[in-house]
């Protein structure tokens, strides 16, 4: 019954550690990683230059900037 179920149970504290090591086997996983690292880098690539750095100000409301979005459909 029930109680046997329960008792077949048992704590396996390195659980984590072999499901890290599996996937680092798995070239499945592997390209899926490699083509979301290559996303990332795409887009990053496209907004520099587009965006201006903003300094850092050493006192509160030392430097205020605002940002306006335009040309956005009324609807």
């Amino acid at each position: 019954g029930q109680h046997g179920y329960w008792a077949s149970l048992r704590i396996e504290p390195d659980l984590i550690f072999r499901i890290k090591e599996a996937q680092k086997e798995d070239n499945e996983i592997w390209a899926i990683v490699e083509n979301l690292d290559k996303q990332v880098k795409i887009e990053h690539q496209r907004a520099r230059g587009l965006l201006q750095q903003l300094d850092i100000p050493v006192w509160k409301w030392d430097k205020i900037s605002m940002d306006f979005v335009t040309g956005l459909p009324q609807t």
